[in-house]
């Protein structure tokens, strides 16, 4: 770029040249080689020895982990440039997330939350979870140094059962405390008094199986000190369970055994002796303005009346048996011609007295002594075996309804089969009687074709005989002519 002498003196001024002339590339070279030689240093860049300057990349995933549990809620968010103090805003909240170190060193987040903060029931869970995996892995580290031998010296021994048994304490420790906030925090429901005592039976049994199996050489003052302030709460509860147990008249319960609940059974005891106390407790006159007969009582006084109703009912039905019995027996005796005036007696009266009957009869009535004895026996032994039916009966009178319903539909379809049948032998019988006309019309058009047929053979032949005629005819009248 040429620039005429009166720009020359000014500054910043571009010299250079608008088009700029590059060497011809070689076949085996991709770029042009520079004039420039380039220098070895020990150092790659002259900023290095800045100290503030960071060289280091960022770390993405770790932005990614940081940021990654925040949650955005941008509805019904105004989003205008308005300054005014009901505009809305979006929140932001963020959920934890448990980070658990893997094998080979990476960290992997659980599961997110749906909540915006840990709760502290979830965060005792977890505790006692985590305390669980450190025990077993504790236990597992014991059986494996045990099975392959690994302390050769007695000091190194010595020194790694003592680590042994104090991680074995700082765990033991660590789940009794979660114990102890779990149970002030409030978050066990009512009826985990009996799963705290399991669990807490449980504990203590595999921790006496963990004591057994390991093979420690002495044992420490914090197991014993744990054991025994464990045993006193866990006698006194049993004692309490023990007593409520044999108050409400329960057996003791085992881990098999499938009772019913202990509150369950407080409420209808607690029922009972209200109704009791109520029933054979003095009424006053505050009271019996106030108070009402429960539900429950009323029930059972229903049922009793009707109970009772159908007792008597059964009663007299016997005794209307009885005296038919009775009756049916003396009118049989005096059509066989047993003549004699006995007052009517009862049907035991009468089993009673045979053998007074008999020694007062004659020689010729014995027949008829026996034959009704015979029908006395017979009687009873109906009598007998209707009663000993009647429980039965009453156990399936519940089923009663059911088969009524089922029989009166089986009557229905038994009805409408039967009057589908009939209308099937009907129309049976009229096909029949129609194929029978049919039949006869067949053979009567047999006939008709039979005789048209004899009567088309006869008209041909007259035919026949009348053309031949005519042809006679007409020859003559030809010769006549």
């Amino acid at each position: 770029m040429a620039i005429s002498s009166k720009y020359a003196h000014l500054p910043d001024v571009d010299a250079a040249p608008e088009i700029y002339e590059t060497p011809d590339l070689a076949d085996d070279v991709s770029t042009a080689q520079t004039g420039t030689l380039r220098t070895i240093s020990p150092s790659p860049s002259e900023d290095e020895a800045r100290p503030g300057l960071d060289r280091q990349h960022l770390d993405r995933d770790g932005a990614r982990r940081k940021f990654e549990p925040s949650h955005v809620d941008a509805r019904d968010v105004d989003f205008s440039d308005t300054i005014a103090g009901t505009r809305q805003s979006y929140r932001t909240r963020s959920s934890r997330r448990r980070r658990r170190r893997l094998e080979d060193g990476t960290e992997e987040l659980g599961d997110l939350s749906d909540s915006e903060e840990e709760t502290l029931s979830r965060r005792l869970a977890r505790l006692k979870r985590e305390a669980e995996e450190v025990r077993l892995e504790t236990q597992r580290r014991e059986q494996e140094k045990d099975a392959d031998g690994e302390f050769e010296d007695t000091v190194e021994q010595q020194q790694g059962e003592n680590e042994g048994n104090a991680n074995v304490d700082g765990v033991e420790e660590l789940s009794r405390v979660l114990d102890e906030l779990s149970t002030k925090a409030g978050f066990r429901q009512t009826g985990s008094l009996e799963d705290d005592f399991l669990s807490r039976l449980n504990t203590s049994s595999t921790r006496r199986h963990d004591q057994d199996t390991s093979k420690l050489a002495g044992t420490q003052p914090g197991d014993t000190q744990t054991a025994s302030s464990a045993l006193p709460a866990v006698a006194a509860f049993s004692d309490r369970l023990t007593a409520l147990e044999a108050a409400l008249g329960i057996p003791t319960t085992s881990l098999e055994s499938q009772t019913s609940t202990i509150l369950p059974t407080l409420d209808s005891l607690t029922n009972q002796i209200t109704v009791l106390s109520n029933t054979l407790a003095p009424k006053s006159s505050t009271a019996s303005s106030h108070s009402q007969p429960p539900p429950i009582l009323d029930g059972v006084s229903s049922k009793l009346k009707t109970l009772i109703a159908e007792s008597d009912r059964l009663a007299a039905s016997r005794k209307q048996a009885q005296h038919a019995l009775v009756e049916l027996h003396e009118v049989r005796m005096r059509q066989l011609g047993y003549s004699g005036s006995r007052p009517r007696r009862g049907f035991s009266n009468a089993s009673a007295n045979n053998k007074t009957d008999a020694d007062q009869a004659g020689p010729g009535d014995e027949s008829l002594q026996i034959q009704s004895q015979v029908f006395l026996d017979e009687q009873s032994s109906k009598i007998t075996a209707l009663y000993q039916l009647l429980p039965t009966i009453q156990n399936l009178q519940p089923l009663l309804p059911t088969v009524l319903d089922r029989l009166r539909e089986l009557h229905v379809l038994h009805v409408g089969a039967a009057d589908a049948k009939n209308n099937l032998d009907t129309v049976e019988k009229s096909q029949a009687e129609t194929r029978e006309e049919i039949k006869q019309w067949r053979q009567a058009v047999e006939d008709v074709e039979k005789g048209m047929a004899d009567l088309e053979e006869a008209m041909k032949g007259n035919v026949k005989v009348v053309g031949e005629m005519v042809s006679g005819l007409e020859s003559r009248m030809g010769k006549l002519q």
